[in-house]
């Protein structure tokens, strides 16, 4: 997992052949503010804007994805994420196009809060559960960019 400002994500270029594409489509949407939807970029790399309110549940659901790395950035408000490590987990749903959920252990794993122009990426085994409010529901705007695992 990596967690930075977005104005140094050209220092992640060489981390994926196409985290440059990635990140661009990524800064055109955060600095363009567009609509939600989908957006492509290239070589497979696309993404979406999401507006949703936060929640609180009892037991948050982590989701692992296997085929895409995510890069995701609140363009409004702020939420929490909980982070663990997937092989750590107990696995809830099998896997299924794009992701596996699973069950977080007590007192395993993160929490970070994204805001501003932070971005978090999610690798595969990156267990995640986003859309966590931290006092109350909020409203978020958000993006996710999805680059293909080669």
């Amino acid at each position: 997992m990596i967690l930075d400002s977005l104005k140094r994500s050209d220092n992640y270029n060489a981390v994926h052949p196409d985290f440059k594409s990635g990140f661009e489509l990524a800064k055109k949407l955060y600095n363009e503010k567009l609509p939600v939807g989908r957006y492509e970029g290239e070589n497979g790399v696309y993404a979406f804007v999401q507006e949703y309110e936060t929640k609180n549940p009892e037991t948050p659901r982590l989701e692992n994805h296997r085929d895409y790395i995510d890069i995701q950035i609140v363009m409004r408000g702020k939420e929490k994420i909980l982070v663990d490590v997937a092989e750590n987990l107990e696995l809830e749903t099998e896997y299924t196009p794009d992701a596996e959920f699973y069950l977080p252990k007590k007192d395993s794993g993160e929490t970070l809060v994204l805001e501003g122009d932070l971005f978090a990426v999610f690798f595969p085994l990156d267990a995640h559960a986003p859309g966590l409010s931290i006092d109350e529901p909020t409203k978020v705007n958000k993006i996710v960019v999805k680059i293909p695992v080669k």
